[in-house]
């Protein structure tokens, strides 16, 4: 009997005219012990799914059907008391995001305390037995010196440590299942690595079933044992891991896998899934998937496919089979094109900086005294030739997103230098700066806080245009404006609505406009594919591929990411970051092939591979303080390959070709024993 069976399960939302059918008729089952991932695009229903076995839609929610069976318990009968009891000690649930799923004014003593004495039968438990099992679910969730975390703030820890203080309330009480809602989007790749070592660890331990809901394809593979993928609110195909990767059935799926960038398609576009996922309120008689679909046929508008099993444990919802054999084949597109290369990229520099430094004080007491200095960016030097795209990659807090910033002049420098096309910038007013900006944009992260939700398209895009008195006319201005939407994808229709009316890959689309705008030379873009679906971010990356080859001036491009999956297939050269430092600067294949610092060896060995029976090594620790960075080798602490030498001077910059670099003592020191411990590093 498994665990959890779910069957044909429908949760719908009241509206004034027709039922919002979001989760409409999903069957699935989890075993004991099991992993399985249900993945899919934004506005799948997965979140929605996850919650309705939690119990807790959100009003005006309700449950139209199915059954939902936890052993042999009907949640769905379930009256308010009974479904307290569930929650937490029985099926526990980690949210996608910690930072606003846990209180930021009560400690996490607090709150895990609370969630343990509301799961102990009758709440009878002393304080000494809640803290002692506080500290020992933190220490279950490998957090260090637990008894001194457990009295901090959640705005005192990192993301990653958060997220583990998420883990450590779900599996406080030793629950049965745990639902895990995208636990590692924008995670770094390093502090992903520790999460998915840490459940997959727990889960062997404990023998918990984890439901872990992802868009993500690559961790999916690392994690699951069988994977469901979901779409407008219907399972679509079940799967063995091994099987989606090898043989997926759905069209769906099949365009899902061929999303992703990866180093074969450098140079050309990736395959994208055309429009959107359905609204709720749209769906069609048949297939949902037929308007999106490049194998659509006669009965997919009209008739609803049934599920077929193609193989043991291997289920597919697609008319293009029949009971016991494929009706048509299910043709792999490898539609790729080539990217034209508009000119070969011209060799002058455009952004050359030389020893940036950006330093915070931090001030206390009454008169504001300096008591210390924050070293967010330390040193930099950093070369960018034109039509050339740099990646820039790194941990969070390593200072990836203030240099881009300070490149800028959004931050005032503490020290340096900055030549855009050999002018210094850091010597200009703002005045000046204003006709520089127009050359250098910056497309930032998040396109939701990004955007001011009260102007329309319109105005956040002519914005920049009256900044920088481009256009004469009201008519001159809306023409410009009309070519640049249709530029990057949107219709000219869009120019008055609001930023809430879009997707997240729209409104990024939005974001490249503004930027576009005034015609810059160089875009600086910050994590712009962060936390979005494989479809949007496939779309979002051949757009700035084709952007970058249109023109006698060819775009250049400072990308500053996490996700090293992309950095292979878009970058020319990487930068790696590490404490407001660069520790090795290569070109992209060079570095991915033969990295020679022991961190990009780290990062690179942590990056989730999609598909089956992938090694993966993660990195020991967290980022140290840039508040009091450690002596010597500011990754000392955390490299196996350190030497003494090490701890006690940082190493210089060595060349390891061509404008290729590297600041490590193992590059520029020959001692047989340094070789030695190299040949063990991560």
């Amino acid at each position: 009997m498994p665990l959890l069976n779910v069957q044909n399960l429908q949760s719908f939302f009241q509206t004034d005219a027709e039922p919002c059918r979001v989760v409409d008729g999903v069957s699935f089952t989890l075993d004991a012990g099991e992993t399985l991932g249900l993945v899919g695009e934004s506005g799948s229903g997965k979140s929605l799914t996850a919650l309705s076995i939690m119990q807790l839609l959100p009003k005006p929610g309700y449950h139209a059907g199915g059954e939902l069976m936890f052993g042999n318990q009907d949640l769905l009968s379930l009256d308010s008391a009974g479904r307290r009891s569930i929650r937490g000690r029985n099926i526990a649930m980690i949210f996608q995001e910690p930072m606003t799923s846990l209180n930021p004014v009560l400690t996490v003593r607090t709150q895990l305390t609370e969630a343990i004495r509301r799961n102990t039968p009758d709440g009878k438990i002393s304080r000494d037995e809640q803290l002692r099992q506080a500290v020992e679910a933190l220490r279950m969730a490998e957090i260090p010196a637990p008894e001194q975390r457990v009295n901090e703030y959640p705005h005192q820890l990192s993301g990653g440590m958060r997220q583990r203080v998420m883990i450590a309330m779900a599996l406080a009480c030793r629950p049965k299942m745990l639902i895990a809602d995208e636990p590692t989007t924008a995670l770094d790749v390093t502090v992903q690595a520790k999460i998915l070592d840490l459940l997959r660890d727990l889960q062997k331990r404990l023998g918990t079933a984890i439901l872990f809901i992802t868009h993500d394809l690559a961790v999916i593979a690392q994690v699951a044992d069988r994977v469901a993928v979901m779409y407008a609110g219907k399972i679509v195909e079940t799967a063995p891991v091994d099987e989606i990767f090898k043989n997926p059935a759905h069209p769906y799926t099949e365009r899902l896998l061929e999303c992703r960038p990866r180093r074969e398609l450098r140079g050309k576009t990736l395959e994208t899934i055309t429009g959107i996922v359905p609204s709720p309120m749209d769906y069609a008689p048949g297939c949902r998937f037929c308007d999106r679909c490049p194998h659509v046929f006669e009965p997919c508008h009209d008739i609803q496919p049934e599920q077929i099993e193609i193989a043991p444990g291997h289920q597919v919802t697609c008319h293009l089979h029949k009971k016991g054999r494929a009706a048509l084949a299910v043709v792999q597109t490898n539609s790729h094109e080539e990217i034209p290369d508009a000119e070969a990229a011209d060799q002058d520099l455009v952004l050359d900086a030389r020893q940036v430094s950006k330093h915070f004080a931090i001030r206390k007491g009454l008169f504001k005294r300096v008591v210390g200095r924050v070293k967010a960016v330390d040193d930099v030097d950093l070369r960018i030739r034109r039509g050339t795209t740099v990646a820039l990659v790194g941990e969070s807090g390593c200072g990836k997103t203030t240099l881009g910033r300070t490149l800028t002049r959004l931050y005032s420098p503490t020290a340096g230098q900055v030549l855009f096309q050999g002018r210094d910038i850091m010597r200009l007013n703002e005045s000046e700066m204003q006709g520089v900006r127009r050359g250098m944009q910056m497309l930032f992260q998040d396109p939701y806080s990004s955007l001011n939700p009260r102007m329309t398209v319109r105005q956040i895009v002519e914005e920049g245009l009256r900044a920088q008195a481009i256009g004469n006319t009201p008519a001159e201005r809306n023409e410009r404006l009309v070519g640049i939407l249709q530029h990057v994808g949107l219709k000219a229709g869009d120019l008055d609505a609001y930023p809430h009316e879009f997707s997240g890959g729209q409104r990024q689309r939005i974001g490249i406009a503004r930027a576009l705008a005034v015609e810059p030379d160089f875009l600086i873009l910050d994590e712009p594919t962060s936390a979005l679906d494989m479809s949007i971010q496939a779309q979002i990356l051949n757009l700035l591929r084709a952007i970058q080859g249109q023109g006698r001036q060819r775009l250049t491009y400072l990308f500053i990411t996490h996700d090293l999956g992309v950095v292979e297939y878009v970058a020319d050269e990487v930068a790696v970051m590490y404490l407001g430092r660069i520790v090795e600067r290569n070109k992209t294949v060079e570095l991915f092939d033969n990295p020679r610092h022991p961190y990009t060896r780290a990062l690179l060995s942590s990056i989730p591979k999609a598909g089956p029976g992938s090694d993966r090594v993660t990195l020991e620790g967290d980022v140290p303080s840039p508040l009091n960075p450690p002596s010597g080798c500011h990754f000392h602490p955390r490299c196996a390959c350190a030497m003494p030498i090490c701890k006690e001077l940082y190493p210089a910059e060595t060349s390891i070709g061509d404008d290729a670099i590297v600041r490590c003592h193992l590059e520029s020191t020959t001692p047989p024993v340094a070789r030695d411990i190299e040949n063990t590093g991560p």
